[in-house]
């Protein structure tokens, strides 16, 4: 079906949009270069010939049919440092505006002391060791002794805060057992000796007679001399990391490639298996190099141009998205309120299509996103949804300044111009930083999607997906992908150092421990990830798996996998999904130097 034909088709459905959508247009109807640049900003308008372009081009590309993509969960630890410390921050940010006179100074400390905590939490180390945490526990300790302080005048002047601060002042304490007892058995398993080991041992032994009697700022103390021993036994090993992912993945793939950088620059890469089976001639072997559908991993990729967007125009994640949807959409009720920042945090409001009654249409097409936001969002729970960052690549647009729904925008496929409008922004800014960024399979001879294992049968083709990319689409070889996450965390060519704190900070296109995703938290603190899953349910095809993963210690981790088991009941070793896998051999990386 050609796309103004399908436009016709999908409005006349949804007839409470008909009358705002524009009028009839022949697939012929251009938008000019001229048009586009006088609406571009200035930086921008080298770019309109290109948009202009792509927009002809799209007029004939169908919109593909979107799969299944079903993302595993794990329950939460809630016990561990990566969630404990910010929603012990929380708390005192919560206390503190109301906390009586002779609180507001031990609170004041205790929330310092404990930021403190945290950013040493996050920032990890560069060396290879593991003697950051030292100073995330003592940075805790100072804090439990301010919170410490803080009861003991509670208990005078308000002893209702009491029942507030004290559970906290628990689970801190616990985190910070946990974090040490956890790096000394790193250590056993990578051979150290139990004697070597005996001052840690001792240092926890008196940790926890101090925590007995109550004084939990020594405690955490204590606590910090026995990480440090075990801390001073260990060192992170690149060979040992890439030899456990193959351990893991060599056996139970038609085909993967992983890229693994370090300090910005690549440290390992490699494959096994192959792109192409001999059911799909000709053969061939995966790459490292070979670009392949990377499903939502294509949602970090999006936040990443977005956050850019948005901060060279002096907006933030939390500026509502009313004013930058198409001004012809009719907005159900909530939609103008919703965030840029709840969209990049599935709270917007909008649910995954694959759940009943859920409001999210069943592909991220520009007439579908339509439909959707006309019938409004109430419930801000999180509810995973494609949707949310199909939305994202419409927005672009009207940020950009090109309003799809006025003249001279009244396109024959206003879909088609938007998503012009977003690859002509999105492709420059990573082109720029030497990545090549696309909706597309390669032309000739593209990655497939198998069953594993593998029965013989054709492997899947997934088609072109401008017309639907945001949430997912994106196709990019696993060092490209590797090359991205450096630049990201190393230089300034995607994100200002604030955008990218903003991106850490908010779980922005990364998945968040607090909700359900534990793999995105561990023994070395937080470890900022995305996974994606492609599958086709009820077929011969398989599918896809990604993650990608981003740790403490300046290291950074790609994985994709153009097979899946979860047709055939298979799931990976180490904790059943490919993110798991990454945790795994990561913390079992470690090894005496």
């Amino acid at each position: 079906m050609n796309t103004p034909s399908r436009l016709s088709a999908l409005l006349s459905v949804a007839g409470l949009l008909a009358a705002s959508v524009p009028g009839p247009a022949s697939a012929q109807d251009g938008v000019s270069a001229q048009a586009l640049a006088q609406y571009l900003p200035r930086t921008m308008q080298a770019q309109a010939a290109a948009m202009a372009r792509t927009y002809q081009n799209l007029l004939y590309q169908d919109i593909p049919d979107e799969v299944d993509e079903q993302h595993a969960t794990e329950r939460t630890d809630t016990g561990l440092a990566a969630v404990v410390l910010p929603e012990t921050l929380r708390l005192l940010d919560s206390k503190i505006p109301t906390a009586a006179t002779a609180l507001l100074a031990p609170l004041q400390a205790a929330r310092s002391a404990f930021g403190r905590a945290d950013a040493a939490l996050d920032n990890g180390g560069s060396d290879g060791t593991a003697r950051y945490l030292v100073g995330v526990l003592r940075a805790a300790a100072e804090g439990q002794a301010a919170m410490d302080q803080a009861l003991d005048i509670a208990a005078q002047v308000d002893p209702s805060a009491i029942g507030l601060l004290l559970p906290a002042v628990q689970k801190v304490r616990e985190a910070a057992a946990r974090m040490s007892r956890a790096l000394i058995d790193t250590a056993l398993a990578a051979g150290v000796s139990a004697g070597r080991l005996a001052p840690a041992e001792e240092a926890l032994r008196l940790g926890d007679a101090a925590h007995a009697q109550g004084q939990y700022g020594p405690a955490i103390g204590h606590y910090a001399d026995g990480l440090g021993f075990a801390a001073d036994t260990v060192v992170f090993s690149m060979d040992r990391f890439q030899q456990n992912l193959r351990s893991a993945f060599d056996p139970t793939t038609v085909g993967w490639s992983h890229a693994l950088s370090q300090g910005g620059l690549l440290a390992r890469s490699g494959s096994a298996g192959v792109a192409r089976t001999a059911a799909d001639p000709p053969a061939g072997v995966q790459l490292p190099t070979r670009k392949m559908h990377v499903a939502s991993v294509s949602k970090t990729l999006t936040t990443i141009a977005t956050l850019r967007l948005l901060a060279d125009l002096g907006l933030s994640p939390d500026t509502a998205i009313g004013n930058y949807l198409p001004s012809h959409w009719v907005r159900g009720a909530g939609v103008n309120a919703i965030t840029f920042r709840e969209l990049m945090t599935h709270t917007s409001g909008f649910g995954q299509q694959s759940e009943p009654g859920k409001n999210a249409p069943p592909n991220s097409a520009y007439t579908d996103l339509q439909v959707m936001v006309a019938k409004g969002v109430n419930d801000k729970r999180f509810d995973y949804a494609n949707a949310n960052f199909g939305l994202l690549r419409v927005l672009s647009a009207r940020l950009l300044g090109i309003d799809v729904g006025s003249v001279p925008f009244n396109a024959a496929d206003p879909g088609a111009l938007t998503s012009a409008v977003f690859l002509g922004w999105t492709q420059p800014l990573y082109q720029a930083a030497g990545v090549p960024f696309s909706c597309e399979p390669s032309a000739s001879q593209p990655t497939l999607e198998y069953r594993f294992p593998d029965i013989g049968t054709p492997g899947y083709n997934d088609g072109a997906k401008s017309l639907v990319c945001g949430g997912y689409g994106v196709f990019i070889s696993a060092q490209d992908l590797a090359r991205t996450l450096a630049h990201l965390r190393y230089t300034n060519h995607l994100l200002s150092p604030a955008s990218y704190q903003a991106m850490k900070a908010g779980y922005l296109g990364w998945m968040d421990p607090l909700r359900n995703y534990n793999f995105a938290q561990g023994t070395f603190g937080r470890y900022y990830t995305h996974g994606g899953d492609w599958d086709h349910t009820g077929s011969t095809n398989g599918g896809l798996d990604s993650c990608v993963m981003v740790y403490p210690i300046n290291v950074e981790a790609v994985v994709l996998i153009n097979s899946s088991g979860k047709e055939s009941g298979f799931s990976y070793p180490h904790g059943g999904y490919q993110c798991s896998v990454l945790k795994w051999a990561f913390e079992a990386a470690w090894v005496m130097p």
